[in-house]
């Protein structure tokens, strides 16, 4: 199975998914963070493609049995024609039966927990964390400070806030034929108790008369990690995650961004 890791980071779900025998392609645009990931996948001896491009621009047409977007990585884009065209990006890039995989922090979850302000500590760091609603609950913005020793870091994010039935909308506005809608990673309902909001969008298979073609892959997901562009080649022992146990597996969090925000 071929799986693109969109908005793939440092390589934590890519690698991942190559160790459990999956080919994927990553894609990122921030040249570090794909270095980073090339690094670690050259000491693993792990082969993946990572490539440095937009999201609003990546296609490649009916190359992959699946993609992957996590811990947020959607909606960075004050333009919601933006996330759109990404959406289409990746529905024309899924084969017929493909799944599309997107968790993110729904609108709302957010509102249940929100606090304009916070901190806490982690790993002998102090982490200050701020954030501002706009635009009617459409728009987040997020401040994190990070002291640590004498060093101090600043990390801004600001992004578009999405419900689930937003969210699905669009998803079946850019053609995909099913959205199932969970309230995390072990397929519980989106309802009060929902710790995120993961949307799994699947491609209508293509059809000939009398006869349906099935991917014998897609009623499988995944599993978890994201880095850039190493291709080496190891075939390690795979072992897809099936339907009622791969989203328990996927979710890494980052190193310091408080991931109960995002």
């Amino acid at each position: 199975m071929h799986v693109l890791d969109l908005c793939c980071g440092v390589g934590r779900h890519s690698l991942e998914l190559v160790r459990r025998g999956f080919h994927v392609t990553g894609v990122d645009r921030t040249r570090a963070y794909l270095e980073q990931a090339s690094k670690q996948a050259k000491t693993e001896g792990l082969s993946v493609e990572f490539v440095q491009d937009d999201m609003r621009n990546f296609c490649r047409l009916g190359a992959f049995e699946a993609v992957i977007n996590l811990f947020t990585s959607f909606g960075y884009f004050e333009d919601s024609q933006d996330d759109r065209k990404v959406v289409t990006n990746v529905y024309q890039s899924l084969k017929a039966g493909g799944v599309f995989l997107i968790d993110m922090m729904g609108k709302e979850v957010l509102a249940r927990v929100f606090r304009e302000r916070d901190w806490h500590e982690e790993n002998g760091s102090l982490i200050l964390e701020e954030r501002k609603l706009g635009k009617c609950w459409d728009w987040l913005e997020t401040r994190w400070v990070l002291f640590r020793e004498n060093e101090r870091v600043e990390h801004r994010l600001s992004l578009h806030l999405y419900s689930a039935v937003e969210l699905s909308s669009l998803l079946t506005g850019c053609g995909f034929a099913q959205v199932d809608i969970y309230g995390d990673f072990a397929g519980n309902p989106y309802d009060h108790t929902a710790k995120r909001l993961v949307a799994v969008a699947r491609k209508r298979r293509m059809t000939l008369p009398n006869k349906r073609l099935v991917c014998p892959e897609s009623h499988r997901l995944l599993a978890g990690a994201s880095p850039v562009g190493v291709t080496a080649r190891r075939a390690s022992s795979g072992h897809p995650v099936h339907s009622d146990d791969w989203m328990g597996q996927l979710y890494h969090f980052p190193t310091w961004y408080p991931a109960r925000w995002l």
